[in-house]
């Protein structure tokens, strides 16, 4: 495949139009720099991992028992005094929810006292088919007969994600894709705060497994125009820039761009969601004014996590 092509294919679309945990990168500290965790901070760090499995797998009994019998539950919505009501509201939202999948990453575990601490963190559920959710959380823990339990917990939703970008979130993770001469790989995070989802990828060779394109994505909202936008930077120098709209079942993506010769692509996409699956197809791509061949459906797959 020559680069001309190559770079083509990128500014059209690279392959991989948009992707969402969410999560916003969190620096760690090292473990060379990192304290050892004391035996009360093991034991918190345990009835979390708890607090975690139980709500996942739906154990409400399991879930309560991990609250004080004057626990306190607040969120956006509502406020639960008691674990009498704690039990009762969540065997009612256990009752009604999707199978799901839980994590929480503890970011500050506090000791206030000898009995008493505070842990903060995030909490997030992905239910098949559905991006996942993430809130805050900031928890008061009181020791109890040696155990510690929930006395306090408040829990908010984290800052909005950009208006426009929430139908793309669920793209958020690795993707991949083959053809009958390249493979191409991409993954995509959310920046700082969510405002901008940002991907790389990268066009391999199936001959001889060279990359021969490679490049960054970043997609954002545009609020002076109200609409979805995206910008590619080919590693070799080509940019391009796409407009998205969403007509009801796919997004179709309008890019114009240049290639590191200075020739100007452009070409219309289109992309429609699936189960962990999308079809992306490429068609009135022009090279300097001249038409292009379209580019057929591709289907993109989600990763492997064993990839």
């Amino acid at each position: 495949m020559n680069k001309t092509w190559c770079m083509s294919l990128l500014t059209a679309s690279c392959l991989l139009l948009a992707s969402s945990w969410v999560l916003t990168a969190q620096e760690s500290t090292s473990k060379k720099d990192a304290k050892p965790a004391s035996p009360d901070e093991m034991a918190i760090g345990a009835a979390a991992a708890a607090f975690t499995a139980a709500f996942e797998k739906g154990d409400v009994k399991a879930f309560s028992s991990l609250f004080t019998e004057q626990a306190e539950y607040v969120d956006e919505n509502m406020t639960l005094n008691g674990r009498a009501e704690i039990e009762k509201g969540y065997a009612e939202f256990f009752a009604k929810r999707k199978a799901i999948k839980a994590e929480g990453t503890s970011n500050l575990v506090k000791l206030i006292g000898s009995d008493t601490a505070i842990e903060d963190g995030t909490f997030t559920v992905k239910a098949e088919g559905e991006a996942p959710v993430s809130t805050r959380y900031s928890t008061l823990y009181v020791r109890e007969k040696g155990k510690w339990l929930i006395a306090l917990l408040k829990e908010w939703r984290e800052a909005p994600t950009a208006k426009g970008l929430e139908d793309l979130a669920w793209l958020v993770g690795a993707w991949e894709a083959d053809g009958k001469e390249n493979s191409v790989r991409t993954s995509y995070e959310w920046t700082p705060n969510h405002g901008f989802l940002k991907s790389h990828f990268t066009i391999e060779s199936k001959a001889d497994k060279k990359t021969v394109a490679s490049g960054t994505e970043v997609i954002g909202y545009d609020p002076t125009s109200d609409t979805v936008r995206s910008w590619i930077f080919g590693d070799e120098g080509g940019f391009s820039e796409g407009v998205w709209t969403w007509d009801g079942n796919q997004w179709i993506s309008e890019t114009a761009g240049f290639l590191p010769s200075g020739q100007q692509v452009t070409a219309s996409n289109f992309m429609t969601p699936g189960k962990d699956s999308f079809t992306w197809r490429s068609v009135e791509r022009t090279l300097d004014g001249a038409a292009q061949p379209d580019i057929p459906q591709v289907t993109v797959k989600r990763a492997s996590k064993a990839k």
